[in-house]
C-alpha cells in the first residue's frame, strides 16, 4: 500500500491520511463517478461479494483511529456499511460489493500528537478474515515533515485561525476572537517558543499569545501599555522585544524575558510617529533595528545594540507616506519606502561605518511593500503595483537589482506577507476577494498559487519557523 499525498498533505499536530495501491492505468473506470474527484491510489480492498469481514490490526504510536471509505474519501466516520465505516479489532463489519458492481474502499488513518519538529508514523499491518480466508496488507511508515513556517489571519468573521507549513499547509485552524487590527507574529520564533502580538476589541489594547508545540497559551498584555496601531515584535536569544506607538504618539519599547516570563517595564524612545514602527532583527549581532515614518513624512531609524537603544536618532534623508520596509542580512539593513508619485525608493545602512547609502528608485508601488532576505543573502521585494498586479525584484548578496520586475500572477489589494524558506521565498495574499493564496519562489521560478480556503479581508500574518 501507500499514502496518497495527492489526497492530503501530512502535517504536523494531526491529520488524516488516505492510503490505497500502487496506481494503475485502468484506474478510475470511466463508469465510476467520484464525489470531488476519484483518489489517484488505487483502491486498497476490491470486494466482489458483499459479506462480513473481521479486520485484526493494532494501531501504532500517533494513529488514533483506522477507518474505511468509499472513493468519496475520509469523510467522518459513520456506521458500518455506510461511506466511512471506523474499524475495531476484531469487530465484523459488512462490506458490500459483486462480480459486476465491485466495492472499491481505501483506508482513513487519523493521527494525533505529532510535535511540530516532525516525527515518523510507524508502518503497521492489517489481517481481514472471512470465513476460511484471510489476508493481510501493510500500512508504510509515514515521515512528517518539521513546520517551517506559520500564518495566522483575521478571518471575515473578525476571528483568529493560523495554519503550519511543513512541504505543504495544514488547514485552517483556530486561534481565537476578540482582536483587532493585523495580528503580528514575531519573527525569529522558534517551533515550540513562537509569539502572537495583536490588539484587544478596544482597539487600543495590547494581547500577546504564545504558540509551543501544538498548544497556545492563554492572552496575557504587558501591564501599562496601549496602542491604536499595528505592533512590531521579534523574538531573539531568549527574548520577546516590542515596539508599538504609544498614545502619545511616541515609540515605547517593552520586552519579555521568554523563560521567567516577567516584562522589563515600558521604554519611552520618543519621536513622532505616524506610521506604525516596523523592526527588523540580526540574532547573530543581538540586534534589532526600527525604523518609522516620522512628522511630515520623514524617516527615521534607532538601532537596539547588545541591549541597549542609542540615544538618538538618525535619519536617510528621504520622505514616505506609508509604513516602510526593513530586513537585515546581519551585515546591512534594508530599506525601501514609498515616495511621492507611488515610487518606491531603497536606501541601505551598513552595520560596520553606519553609513546610509544613496537612494535608488525601483519603479512604481501601489500600497506598502514587503522586504524579506533569504538564506543566500538575496533580498526579495514584493510590491503590489497600481494595476493591483503582484510583482516581484531581488537583490542578490554584493551585487545590483534585477533590471526588470517578474510577477507571479494574481492581485491584491492588501500588503504582501513573505518570508524566506532557506533559499526559496515564500508568499501569501488576500486577493481582491478575501481569498488566501500561496505562492513560492524557487530557483528563479515561482510555483503557481495554491488556495488555502478561508477568507481575511486583511493582509496575513507569515513567519519562518526556525
Amino acid at each position: 500500500m501507500l499514502q496518497d499525498s495527492s489526497y492530503a498533505q501530512v502535517t504536523p499536530e494531526s491529520g488524516t491520511i488516505l492510503f490505497g495501491c500502487t496506481t494503475r492505468s485502468e484506474w478510475p473506470p470511466t463508469s465510476l463517478s467520484c464525489s470531488g474527484g476519484c483518489p489517484s491510489a488505487y483502491p486498497a480492498l476490491n470486494v466482489s461479494q458483499t459479506t462480513d469481514y473481521t479486520p485484526s490490526f493494532k494501531l501504532p504510536q500517533y494513529y488514533t483511529s483506522l477507518s474505511v471509505a468509499s472513493t468519496a474519501g475520509c469523510s467522518e466516520p459513520a456506521a458500518s456499511g455506510s461511506t466511512a465505516a471506523r474499524l475495531t479489532n476484531g469487530t465484523e463489519i459488512r462490506l458490500s460489493g459483486s462480480n459486476t458492481s465491485p466495492g472499491f474502499y481505501y483506508y482513513c488513518a487519523s493521527y494525533a500528537g505529532v510535535a511540530s519538529t516532525g516525527s515518523t508514523l510507524p508502518e503497521f499491518t492489517i489481517s481481514w478474515g472471512s470465513g476460511s480466508r484471510v489476508f493481510s496488507q501493510t500500512f508504510p511508515s509515514v515521515t512528517v515533515a518539521k513546520t517551517s513556517a506559520f500564518s495566522v489571519v483575521r478571518g471575515s468573521d473578525n476571528v483568529l485561525y493560523y495554519s503550519t507549513y511543513a512541504g505543504a499547509w495544514s488547514g485552517w485552524r483556530l486561534v481565537e476572537s476578540g482582536t483587532a487590527g493585523v495580528p503580528v507574529l514575531c519573527s525569529g520564533g522558534s517551533i515550540d517558543s513562537l509569539y502572537l502580538v495583536a490588539r484587544g476589541s478596544d482597539n487600543i489594547s495590547i494581547l500577546v499569545k504564545r504558540y509551543s508545540n501544538g498548544v497556545w497559551s492563554g492572552w496575557t498584555s504587558p501591564p501599562g501599555g496601549a496602542t491604536s496601531a499595528q505592533p512590531a515584535c521579534a523574538s531573539m536569544n531568549g527574548v520577546l522585544h516590542l515596539l508599538v506607538r504609544g498614545e502619545d504618539g511616541a515609540l515605547h519599547y517593552n520586552s519579555l524575558n521568554q523563560t521567567s516570563g516577567v516584562w522589563s517595564g515600558w521604554q519611552p524612545l520618543n519621536g513622532t510617529l505616524i506610521s506604525p514602527p516596523v523592526l527588523a532583527a540580526s540574532p547573530s549581532l543581538n540586534r534589532l533595528d526600527v525604523v518609522v515614518e516620522g512628522a511630515s513624512g520623514s524617516i527615521w531609524h534607532k538601532a537596539f545594540i547588545d541591549g541597549v537603544w542609542n540615544p538618538t536618532w538618525d535619519s536617510p534623508e528621504g520622505i514616505t507616506f506609508a509604513t516602510p520596509a526593513v530586513s537585515s542580512d546581519g551585515r546591512t539593513l534594508h530599506l525601501v519606502v514609498v515616495g511621492v508619485e507611488n515610487v518606491a525608493w531603497y536606501s541601505s545602512l551598513n552595520f560596520t561605518t553606519n553609513l546610509w547609502s544613496s537612494w535608488i528608485s525601483l519603479g512604481t508601488t501601489a500600497i506598502t511593500p514587503s522586504l524579506a532576505t533569504d538564506s543566500s543573502g538575496t533580498v526579495h521585494l514584493m510590491v503590489v503595483g497600481l494595476d493591483k498586479g503582484i510583482y516581484h525584484k531581488s537583490l542578490p548578496a554584493g551585487r545590483v537589482w534585477s533590471s526588470s520586475w517578474d510577477s507571479p500572477g494574481g492581485i491584491t489589494s492588501e500588503p504582501i506577507a513573505v518570508t524566506p524558506q532557506g533559499s526559496d521565498i515564500l508568499i501569501m495574499v488576500s486577493g481582491t476577494n478575501g481569498s488566501i493564496s500561496y505562492n513560492t519562489l524557487s530557483a528563479s521560478v515561482w510555483r503557481g498559487w495554491t488556495p488555502l480556503g478561508g477568507s481575511t479581508p486583511i493582509a496575513p500574518a507569515l513567519s519562518t519557523i526556525s
